[in-house]
């Protein structure tokens, strides 16, 4: 299915066409209908702006693709207190969203709302994920986290940036971080694969690329953070919730706190064991 903005330069061929208002209408049309297919399918964005004011929910089985950078989904202030992409209720870890793939695009949370902060303002804000793709896309300038999924296993965030991700004099408090995977949910999995690699973070209020525990059970495990570039960040790194975690070949730079920061003695009073 072929969404198109209302500003894209050719439509002829287009499924769906926005307005310009609300398009988040349309995109979320192709996405139930992708997903209602036997095997899914995929919903491809033309280049353009598309203007989003509530939140774009993603569904098992399909794979959203821009047109690279040129397609922008606009968060509006309308999100006062929800990501431009997000479901943080439909699945758990019994029936995870899965077969999922994001590609290809811009997310730009410059309009949406500054009035005081809500940890919600997120770029993408799923929890409850499994084999799962986050692929070449440009996260610029949203209120709180860019890229948040947690409870995430058998997936991969590769090539992405996250800039300007988070609101000043938030560092120390939840969320404004670049990439932000929450780790070993209640009822969650113990191991939790996951690749994060080739990705840039800049600019970020808090940190750059972040593991972070959500509860007191046992670590989920297996995490590779590889050849990821982190400055202008508080953190550049942070690890507080995952064991065996394979960290090669990232740089840290420019950082106002620590570059690489890790909690060790945060389960059961063991330093967490790295590869």
């Amino acid at each position: 299915y072929v969404v198109c903005a209302s500003n894209a330069r050719g439509k002829d061929a287009c499924d769906y066409t926005c307005d310009g208002t609300n398009d988040q209408s349309e995109i979320q049309s192709a996405i139930d209908a992708a997903n209602a297919l036997p095997n899914g399918g995929k919903v491809f964005l033309s280049e353009g702006d598309f203007n989003i004011s509530s939140s774009i929910v993603p569904k098992s089985n399909v794979w959203i693709q821009g047109s690279g950078w040129s397609t922008v989904l606009l968060g509006l202030s309308g999100l006062s207190d929800t990501a431009i992409i997000q479901d943080t209720t439909s699945f758990s870890a019994a029936s995870p969203l899965v077969n999922f793939m994001l590609s290809d695009l811009k997310i730009d949370g410059s309009s949406m709302s500054r009035t005081g902060y809500n940890v919600g303002r997120k770029g993408v804000f799923v929890t409850y994920l499994s084999k799962v793709v986050f692929r070449n896309i440009y996260f610029y300038n949203t209120p709180a986290t860019c890229l948040g999924a947690d409870f995430f296993y058998d997936g991969v965030i590769d090539g992405n940036i996250v800039d300007t991700c988070g609101t000043t004099g938030q560092a120390y408090n939840v969320g404004s971080n670049g990439i932000g995977v929450g780790t070993k949910g209640q009822s969650s999995y113990e191991d939790e694969p996951l690749i994060i690699t080739n990705n840039i973070a800049k600019n970020v209020a808090n940190k750059g690329i972040m593991l972070e525990a959500q509860d007191s059970a046992t670590s989920p495990r297996r995490t590779i953070i590889s050849n990821n570039l982190a400055y202008n960040n508080k953190d550049g790194f942070s690890i507080s919730g995952s064991l065996y975690v394979n960290f090669n070949g990232n740089q840290s730079w420019g950082n106002t706190q620590d570059g690489v920061w890790v909690e060790a003695g945060k389960r059961n009073g063991s330093a967490l064991p790295w590869t």
